[in-house]
């Protein structure tokens, strides 16, 4: 499919200025939904408004409401930080299907090349099996990226590890177009949601941005989550001791 095909349907076509001197971020589900998490999150704590939608050809067939509108599977936000930053917000409910995220990724950056977007953050999640040291992530980057002299936070992400997905056609493009774009990787649970991650992500953004977010929502999430797996857990054990005790006594 041609990139040419994916369409970025704002408020209006004066609203484009808006996005000017931005820092667009973005995160897809992956590795505990860790990106999504962080994206959705702060769309809410910093009451963003939404300013457009993405239509691609092979749209995931799904709608939902939000307050008073109605929700897309890929929308675009914008907000304010307290320190000033504008921020450019892309939360997908879904991720693109396979045959359209590459030309989904090159319509990303293309867009954000022609609205004047400063600079790209992708939030994904890493694998936490892969943890060597006290590192809560790993981080990569394009040439513009450090050209530019911006901060990382992260260790590099290492050789012999791979990232997949619309996160990895993100970088690749951004490095072709010569695009300024950050990858931040944190530590996540791959067979769960996992909020921590999420936070964890959000925090590095605060020194990125010289500003405070509110993550305790995500804290509350965690271990929300924690607590139904450890009741799932108790449950099976007693399920295991009653089979066990029927054994026994038959």
């Amino acid at each position: 499919m041609d990139s040419d095909q994916i369409r970025f349907i704002l408020a209006t076509e004066e609203n484009a200025t808006q996005f000017a001197n931005s820092t667009l971020i973005t995160g897809f589900y992956g590795v505990g939904k860790c990106g999504y998490i962080a994206v959705n999150h702060l769309v809410k704590i910093l009451n963003a408004k939404r300013a457009g939608v993405i239509l691609t050809k092979e749209l995931p067939p799904f709608i939902s409401v939000k307050g008073e509108n109605l929700v897309f599977p890929f929308e675009i936000y914008v907000a304010q930080t307290d320190s000033g930053k504008k921020l450019t917000l892309l939360l997908p409910s879904f991720e693109p299907y396979k045959t359209e995220q590459q030309a989904f990724a090159k319509a990303v950056v293309d867009w954000s090349k022609k609205v004047n977007i400063d600079d790209i953050i992708l939030i994904g999640g890493l694998d936490s099996r892969l943890k060597k040291d006290d590192s809560i992530g790993r981080a990569l980057w394009t040439k513009a990226y450090k050209k530019k002299g911006k901060q990382t936070l992260l260790p590099k992400f290492e050789e012999g590890l791979y990232l997949t997905g619309p996160l990895a056609l993100l970088i690749m493009f951004s490095e072709l177009q010569n695009v300024p774009a950050l990858g931040i990787l944190t530590y996540a649970e791959r067979s769960r949601p996992d909020p921590i991650a999420a936070a964890n992500a959000i925090k590095l953004l605060e020194v990125l941005f010289d500003t405070e977010f509110d993550v305790e929502e995500l804290g509350k999430e965690a271990a929300r989550i924690e607590e139904e797996i450890q009741q799932i857990l108790s449950a099976t054990t007693e399920e295991e001791n009653e089979e066990h005790d029927r054994g026994l006594f038959a």
